[in-house]
């Protein structure tokens, strides 16, 4: 397998350029060149580089919550539901979104301060679910299984550095052939793009968005883009975008056989709080500030900008009026919960914070934010044994969730049980693909709780398995 996923890793090379869109086989779903579990052993890979090495990342569960929410009503509508999609963001103010391996969807700040409603930026999280449904990765893989792995490794290194930023270093490596390998795949990428499109726009309609939110919001970025000339946005370049296909999703919407309604869908909360925040992200705190209060607030995402701008510049007061005078006009959602707890917290009356934060984690059980958020706040009162109940019901919930775990291992270093400790560190690591952190961790628990015999098997048994891991992976890359 991981002389396989080495390959794979290597094609990283086309994600900052659009990797996942480039392939001829319209209609096609599946190759042999990866299994499901494969492509999502890869996907946790390059999201630990991801979370490590890209400085743009927004690690922010409120965010992914709100992606998240959109992802399950588009798989819920999904004829082929392919696994559980993972989204996150990156702070960036070009327009762009992104498909990787395993289903991790990548989405730029810009796209979603850009979208005019909430049914323009769902139709482009479909059209990302529709590469991954029909495994348009593999089959790049596929494709170039008789590439060069060193001219693979360069365009890796060219790619990436050029996406953060290092031109000489890209224009350095970007030699020995990449430019031609780039041209050739690049010549698939509009026959790619309308397989997508077909697809996505069926799931947006089924989850009951605005099925015309996407020859709209596609449509608007090919008659911006004219005005950039040789300088397209990031989203043109990745996404070539054609009349053709614009025309083809029109044409797709007005046929007879198109059975799901027009009309339009009024935006959630959520959409709302995610905008706030990013708006609030900009400049610094006074620039925020300023800029939040410049004019009217007619929306309510200028609306919740304004609490979140007085927050981030410590101006509490401001924050709690902006708060008062417009959130009675708000839907009575988890999210309403969540911005008043964080008015409540910088006001310092905590009790009041983790009650509100406990009417949100009833309202949204899913939502990662208002328990990660509930856990610090019960630490924060004191109260250990209400934040490790917290704890353990949120990794209960989804032993995947990286931030549960460093959660419980916070819960455990206050109670000051050191096996638990290492024990959430650990697997913590796994799920960071650091295996061999992660033995070290589980030994560590091993002895600090030595004599316990479920406990000890427990952890030899996940401490063998990741050594023979480790090994095998050492063998496939000597």
């Amino acid at each position: 397998m991981w002389h396989r996923l080495f390959l794979f890793l290597s094609l990283l090379a086309f994600v900052g350029q659009g990797w996942a869109y480039r392939l001829p086989d319209l209609g096609a779903v599946a190759t042999d060149a990866f299994s499901t579990q494969e492509e999502e052993a890869i996907g946790r890979m390059v999201m630990v580089q991801i979370r490590e090495r890209e400085p743009n990342y927004l690690d922010d569960p409120e965010l992914e919550d709100y992606l998240a929410a959109i992802g399950r009503r588009l798989t819920e509508a999904s004829d082929q539901p392919f696994r559980r999609y993972r989204f996150f963001v990156l702070r960036d103010n070009t327009i762009n979104a992104f498909a990787m391996p395993g289903g991790y969807i990548g989405v730029h700040s810009g796209l979603i301060l850009t979208a005019e409603s909430e049914s323009e930026l769902a139709a482009v999280l479909a059209h990302e679910m529709g590469h991954v449904i029909h495994r348009h990765i593999a089959q790049l893989i596929d494709q170039q299984k008789t590439s060069n792995m060193v001219m693979l490794g360069s365009m890796l290194v060219a790619i990436l550095a050029a996406r953060t930023g290092g031109s000489q270093v890209a224009e350095a490596a970007a030699v020995g052939g990449q430019a031609f390998a780039v041209q050739q795949q690049l010549s698939f990428s509009r026959a790619f793009e309308h397989d997508a499109d077909r697809t996505g726009l069926d799931i947006l309609a089924k989850a009951g968005f605005d099925p015309s939110a996407a020859p709209r919001f596609f449509g608007r970025l090919l008659r911006e883009s004219r005005l950039y000339e040789n300088n397209a946005p990031v989203y043109m370049r990745t996404h070539p975008l054609t009349t053709d296909r614009i025309s083809d999703l029109e044409n797709r919407i007005s046929s007879p056989t198109f059975k799901y309604s027009l009309r339009p869908r009024l935006d959630s909360l959520g959409f709302s709080a995610a905008r706030a925040k990013l708006m609030a992200m900009n400049g610094t705190p006074s620039e925020a500030v300023a800029r939040a209060f410049d004019g009217s607030a007619t929306g309510i995402d200028r609306q919740m900008a304004r609490v979140r701008a007085a927050l981030r510049a410590n101006d509490v007061k401001r924050a709690r009026a902006a708060f008062d005078q417009y959130a009675k006009g708000w839907p009575d959602e988890h999210w309403r919960d969540l911005l008043e707890a964080e008015v409540l917290t910088a006001e310092g009356r905590l009790p009041d914070a983790l009650a509100k934060l406990e009417r949100a984690m009833q309202r949204a059980p899913e939502a990662a934010a208002p328990r990660l958020y509930a856990i610090d706040v019960a630490l924060r009162l004191g109260q250990v044994e209400r934040a490790e109940q917290l704890a353990r019901e949120a990794v209960d919930r989804d032993k995947g969730e990286r931030r549960y775990w460093q959660a419980l291992g916070k819960v455990a270093a206050a109670k000051g049980d050191e096996a638990w400790v290492h024990r959430a560190q650990g697997e913590s690591f796994v799920l960071d693909d650091r295996l061999e952190a992660a033995i070290d961790q589980f030994e560590q628990a091993r002895r600090a709780r030595r004599g316990d015999y479920f406990w000890e098997a427990e952890l030899d048994a996940k401490i063998r398995m990741l050594k023979d891991e480790v090994r095998q992976r050492k063998r496939l890359t000597r």
